[in-house]
């Protein structure tokens, strides 16, 4: 595929978050199997059906922009999702586990935030206002998720680590 516009940047780009937010639904269920606290669990079951919906608006802006089977691979989230795993697999510890689940997920959470913050800046610049107002919803969520996860680190799941 050629990008020779912001116009097709911005589909592209649109496509590529597609792509790893469905790629993160399956990290979702990796981590929703190893989480142990209880708030941390909620969070990430509630993030979890976030981003089906997340997922949802997405395909909503590809189909008003023609881009329907533009298949873009997201190649950064699955190298977030590796050392995530990779972490996780040095682990001795449900509590220590936790702790590395939530940095984990921030990590995830910031890349999305960064991407969702560019794709609404393209949107604006294009005008297309009902694209920008989908963006700017899945960016708050995602900062609230980043917000709520540093909540739930900093009250309890940190400390038990550290006793």
């Amino acid at each position: 595929m050629q990008v020779d516009n912001l116009e097709t940047l911005y589909t592209a780009c649109i496509a590529k978050l597609r792509n790893a937010e469905q790629q993160g639904l399956q990290a979702y269920d990796m981590m929703l199997q190893k989480a142990r606290h209880p708030e941390l669990r909620q969070a990430l079951e509630q993030h979890r059906t976030e981003t089906e919906q997340q997922i949802q608006r997405l395909e909503q802006i590809i189909q008003r922009s023609g881009g329907a089977t533009m298949q873009v691979e997201d190649e950064i989230m699955p190298a977030i999702l590796r050392e995530n795993q990779k972490m996780q697999a040095m682990i001795g510890s449900d509590e220590l586990s936790d702790v590395s689940l939530i940095a984990g997920a921030q990590i995830g959470e910031h890349y999305e935030i960064a991407a969702y913050g560019t794709a609404a800046a393209h949107a604006k610049l294009l005008g297309r206002q009902e694209d920008l107002q989908l963006l700017l919803q899945t960016l708050e969520e995602e900062k609230r998720t980043d917000e709520l996860l540093t909540r739930i680190a900093e009250r309890s799941v940190n400390q038990q680590a550290q006793a």
